[in-house]
C-alpha cells in the first residue's frame, strides 16, 4: 500500500487524520486541500482523505508536478 500519504493533525498530541495509499505529495493546494500524484494521475484530497477531483494532468511521479 506504499507509497502513502498520511495527514497529521498538530497538537499536544499529533494524531493521524487520514491516509491515502498508493499517493505521494505533491503540494498543499489550500489549507483545507492537498495535490497528490496517484496512479499516474494528479487529484485533489481534502485533508480528510476524500477525493474532490482527479485531474486528467498524467505523471510518473509527484516529482513531475509541482505547484505555484
Amino acid at each position: 500500500e506504499f507509497p502513502a500519504v498520511e495527514v497529521v493533525q498538530l497538537g499536544i498530541q499529533p494524531r493521524s487524520v487520514t491516509m491515502i495509499h498508493h499517493a505521494a505529495l505533491v503540494g498543499w493546494v489550500s489549507d483545507n486541500e492537498i495535490l497528490v500524484a496517484q496512479d499516474g494521475r494528479l487529484a485533489v484530497y481534502d485533508i480528510r482523505g476524500n477525493k474532490r477531483k482527479e485531474t486528467t494532468i498524467r505523471v510518473r511521479n509527484a516529482a513531475d508536478a509541482f505547484l505555484r
